[in-house]
């Protein structure tokens, strides 16, 4: 591919290094994912409603109170 080969002094091929693999053990894992889950649940539950900027008129028919018989 010679076409390629007219641009790698401007894009030279990446080396890659190894990285050393990591390793978590299972209990681990599963706290840190109970700590994660448990956190969102919290910062979830206190959100604020969002309000309207516009007063909307009330609506005339409740769907409730419709006797279709």
């Amino acid at each position: 591919m010679p076409q390629l080969e007219l641009f790698s002094e401007f894009h030279p091929k990446p080396s890659y290094a190894k990285s050393p693999q990591l390793t978590m053990s299972c209990e681990a894992l599963k706290s840190w994912k109970q700590r994660i889950f448990e956190h969102q649940q919290s910062e979830g539950a206190d959100q604020p409603q969002q309000g309207s900027l516009f007063e909307l008129a009330p609506n005339p028919c409740d769907p409730n109170a419709i006797e279709p018989i």
